[in-house]
């Protein structure tokens, strides 16, 4: 694909570039990453691309912070476009009732919409208060166990949408006793049965 061609709009570009670079560095889907995703903007976002990181990036966010005067648009059906790519996580996100408007109309809406459709954890007044809270959210982060964080985020989408049968109890079943057995767990579980800081958790918390 040439990025540089005019046929495509500014979002496929940026779709395209981002796909391209993650590529080449072997960089997993949002969902399929381990790792914790804490996005904070205050400016306009505007097409796919609903913030600084990647599109797919946005609504499987662990934390998501915006600034009161942030406004979000699906604006590819005013150039003759579709949110494609990005159509799957914002309708997860969002739901198909919100998405059916927003994808058709292309209309702007503000921070407290973004929030109550889901798209948004966190609205704050200012930049000064989103750096704040920002800071707070990394701090309460810490606390946790790395690892079992990420098998808690992977353990959201695991049952996501799933009847609560045999294989989701069996499954269920499999992680907790995985986990508590590791490294991670039998620390958390000796710091706390001890009262004592568990090691992961930095000084300064």
């Amino acid at each position: 694909m040439d990025l540089r061609s005019s046929k495509f709009s500014p979002a496929d570009l940026l779709d395209a570039r981002w796909q391209h670079i993650s590529r080449d560095l072997e960089i997993p889907p949002a969902e399929a990453c381990g790792c914790l995703i804490t996005s904070a903007t205050s400016h306009r976002l505007v097409q796919a691309q609903l913030t600084a990181v990647p599109s797919d990036w946005q609504p499987v966010a662990t934390s998501s912070l915006r600034q009161e005067t942030s406004s979000f648009c699906l604006s590819e059906v005013k150039l003759g476009l579709i949110p494609a790519v990005i159509s799957p996580y914002v309708v997860r996100a969002i739901g198909e009732r919100q998405a059916r408007r927003f994808f058709i109309s292309a209309e702007v809406f503000n921070a407290r919409d973004a929030e109550k459709f889901g798209l948004v954890h966190i609205v704050c007044d200012d930049i000064d208060a989103m750096n704040t809270r920002c800071d707070e959210m990394l701090q309460q982060l810490a606390q946790n166990g790395p690892e079992a964080m990420k098998a808690a985020k992977s353990l959201v989408f695991a049952v996501s949408h799933k009847p609560i049968d045999s294989i989701v109890i069996d499954d269920t079943a499999h992680r907790i006793a995985d986990i508590r057995v590791g490294k991670e767990g039998q620390e958390g579980l000796s710091a706390f049965l001890n009262k004592r800081r568990a090691n992961w958790i930095p000084e300064s918390n």
